[in-house]
């Protein structure tokens, strides 16, 4: 004789049906993901928005090929230079995040180009993911051999009674330089100065060392032969520490201006479409560490002036984070116009 079972209450059996649901569908991802192919299982594509040419070239080709041979893939670097650098950092936050295209960014294109144009076709943080940080550059006040200065109290002395007659250089409309040229020599000095901006550093420095500038922010490397040649001093420099290349120059801070824009300098990074699984990243980071670390990579970063970082990528995300509240309160303290 059979005894019936007694029926389930319909709330009971509702959950063990939605259940059942749940865990099929929990065993069709795991199976669709234990059929995809590891990453990478194809060529990765770094993107640079430059034109070719320049330390960003240079180095880029240099972490593809190390990046390449950890990675076990070929990484192909693509120009795609334009519109100071928004074209290919476009192109790259709306790629597939899947791992398969990077973006050799700098901090000129996300964080000065987000401060001083009116509206741009992406997001830094809504549109792209850090990998990590690879390089840090201070910059460096130079003045022309004409001037009579050696430090940041002497060029006030200087500039004292000279408003309206003092210019300044910098390669590109509301980076760094230019900020950092405008809230020294007119906000703190008063000296009413001109901005000339240049297609890149080398006119720039020729224009400086010719005596048509009076003074400008730049790179170590690119200025120190002709302060050998004593036909530039450079009287200080942004950021915490002193520089290698001039040990002898005071930081800002040192010289008594520790205004936010002296604690900046550029940084450039390597940076994946938002969306990236995480797992990529980690991947790329953890491959990343030692090829900034290798000799090669380190002589080359040197030799453009960054500092090498690779640090992680929240550590990335948080500094551009800071910067991104930064600068762009400080265009609009200046009265910068947007582009």
């Amino acid at each position: 004789m059979s005894v019936p079972l007694p029926s389930l209450p319909r709330s009971l059996a509702a959950a063990l049906a939605l259940a059942a649901v749940a865990c099929s569908a929990m065993l069709a991802s795991a199976a669709a993901a234990a059929s995809e192919p590891a990453y990478p299982a194809r060529p990765i594509t770094i993107v640079v928005p430059f034109p070719p040419g320049g330390p960003a070239d240079a180095i880029t080709r240099a972490i593809a090929d190390q990046l390449g041979q950890r990675l076990g893939q070929p990484v192909i670097v693509d120009f795609k230079g334009g519109a100071a650098g928004i074209l290919g950092t476009d192109a790259v936050a709306k790629a597939a995040p899947d791992g398969y295209t990077l973006l050799a960014a700098t901090s000129d294109m996300l964080v000065n180009n987000t401060a001083t144009f009116k509206q741009l076709p992406f997001e830094p943080l809504r549109d792209l993911t850090l990998v990590t940080q690879v390089g840090h550059m201070p910059l460096v006040l130079a003045v022309n051999a004409a001037v009579p200065a050696s430090d940041l109290a002497e060029l006030a002395l200087w500039a004292k009674d000279r408003r309206g007659q003092i210019s300044f250089g910098s390669w590109g409309h509301g980076i760094n330089a230019h900020l950092a040229g405008e809230w020294l020599l007119n906000r703190r000095l008063g000296a009413d100065a001109v901005h000339a901006p240049y297609r890149g550093l080398a006119p720039l420095t020729q224009d400086l060392v010719g005596q048509r500038l009076s003074a400008s922010f730049g790179v170590a490397t690119g200025f120190a032969p002709f302060v050998q040649g004593r036909k530039l001093k450079v009287i200080a420099v942004t950021g915490a520490q002193r520089v290698a290349a001039f040990p002898e120059v005071r930081t800002f801070a040192e010289q008594g201006h520790d205004d936010e824009i002296f604690q900046l300098g550029l940084w450039m990074a390597l940076a994946a479409p938002a969306g990236t699984p995480p797992a990529v990243i980690e991947r790329l980071h953890r491959e990343m560490v030692p090829v900034v670390a290798s000799p090669s990579l380190r002589a080359l970063l040197a030799h453009a002036g960054f500092e090498p970082v690779a640090n992680t990528p929240a550590q990335a995300r948080a500094n551009l984070q800071r910067e991104l509240a930064a600068i762009p309160r400080l265009v609009r303290e200046i009265g910068l116009p947007l582009q």
